[in-house]
């Protein structure tokens, strides 16, 4: 894949440290800016008290079908020994129903904000359906035991 020269703002890292290091969100939602040259800061979601399931659900709800984002989630479960597990998911959205102008341009930038995020659980989804929360966290639970 080529890439498009659009490269992570220096809030867009920032915010990503937040989640990392502070663990203070649930997730940051990146959109590639206006102007083609930027991915941008475009929602940080404070952790509240729902669970992860719940705060996935709610990330879904707010991802539109025709329009391409990145995101990064702060996952959390108990695993089959009963013990707490964390990991990062970097969900790269590229919906079917998005233009193929849009679809191109988030397919080649995914790239430049992945080498910015390094080890995060990488998801593509193309539609709702890739982002199922069971399908989705036992995939986290086998990979990481």
């Amino acid at each position: 894949m080529s890439n498009s020269g659009v490269n992570l703002t220096d809030d867009g890292l920032e915010a990503f440290l937040e989640i990392k290091q502070k663990k203070k969100l649930s997730y940051v939602m990146y959109k590639i800016s206006d102007d083609k040259r930027w991915i941008e800061v475009e929602s940080k979601v404070p952790k509240g008290t729902e669970d992860c399931a719940t705060a996935w659900n709610n990330l879904k709800e707010v991802l539109k079908k025709d329009e391409g984002r990145y995101v990064v989630f702060d996952a959390n479960w108990t695993s089959d020994s009963g013990g707490f597990k964390e990991k990062l998911i970097f969900v790269a959205w590229n919906p079917d129903d998005s233009s193929a102008k849009n679809k191109m341009l988030y397919s080649s930038s995914k790239d430049n904000i992945l080498k910015k995020f390094g080890d995060t659980h990488k998801i593509q989804a193309n539609d709702f359906d890739d982002l199922e929360f069971t399908y989705i966290f036992a995939d986290l639970k086998k990979k990481y035991k």
